[in-house]
């Protein structure tokens, strides 16, 4: 029985990675398509990878356009506006020319245009990407996320009040 639970893991890593592979070389071919998208794409290969590869994983985190909009969804699970604004745009145009000026089936020029904007409503809603922290340190006295401190490094009692919060500083 525990020979069939590492087979199984074993075979489900090395689909989540093969799986990995094919949505970033689709989210790839969406970066160069405009009628195909890449975040999405990029955004699976990033879920599965983490789940077989981490070197797969960190390599997409560590891309420099996609890498910040991954460990966006990843960490807050949000969207940046511009990516936001850029979506609606294209969902829209889209949604619009498949419903007016296609030649498919009545059927389908409703429904894929009602798909294409649900997909827009679903990222619409998504919390905004919290803006990027900068390379500049903040001033402790400042940050409400830092430790606080109220250390005097030449002072004798130095090592007692380290890693003390101290009461006159808290926001």
């Amino acid at each position: 029985m525990e020979a069939m639970n590492l087979l199984n893991k074993y075979i489900k890593g090395h689909i989540y990675i093969i799986l990995a592979y094919i949505s970033l070389a689709l989210g790839i071919i969406g970066a160069i398509l405009p009628v195909m998208p890449t975040v999405p794409f990029i955004i699976l290969a990033a879920y599965l990878a983490s789940h077989s590869s981490p070197k797969l994983h960190q390599k997409i985190l560590n891309f420099p356009k996609i890498g910040p909009i991954v460990r966006d969804w990843e960490e807050y699970q949000s969207i940046k506006p511009s990516a936001k604004m850029f979506s609606a745009f294209i969902l829209i145009s889209l949604s619009a020319f498949y419903a007016l000026l296609s030649d498919r089936p009545t059927y389908l020029r409703v429904l894929v245009p009602i798909i294409m904007l649900s997909v827009l409503i679903f990222i619409l809603t998504r919390p905004s990407a919290p803006p990027r922290a900068t390379n500049k340190k903040l001033d402790p006295a400042l940050d409400p996320t830092a430790e606080t401190t109220n250390t005097i490094e030449n002072s004798p009692k130095t090592a007692t009040r380290k890693n003390k919060k101290s009461p006159h500083l808290t926001l």
